[in-house]
């Protein structure tokens, strides 16, 4: 999957994943940017940069995006019906 920035905006493709799809992998849906946006700024998905590294991370982190590593640090509080949106470049 890419993801592509341009003036802070989101562009490329996006996944969404339910809370409880994160632990089994079992399926994911690809949406749009716009979608990705809306979602993200109505607090209604977390977005993750799923980068390991923090370098990674800190050099492609688009707005309201938190790392692999603090995702991974607050998965288990997440409420299990919130989605999950991973990018990459």
């Amino acid at each position: 999957m890419h993801i592509f920035t341009q003036d802070g905006g989101f562009y490329g493709n996006f996944t969404r994943l339910q809370h409880k799809e994160v632990i089994l992998m079992a399926k994911y849906e690809v949406i749009t940017p716009s979608q990705a946006r809306e979602e993200v700024e109505t607090n209604d998905a977390l977005l993750v940069c799923a980068y390991e590294s923090e370098e990674k991370f800190k050099s492609n982190a688009l707005q309201g995006a938190i790392s692999l590593h603090n995702f991974k640090r607050k998965e288990a509080s997440l409420p299990k019906e919130k989605e999950i949106i991973f990018y990459c470049n």
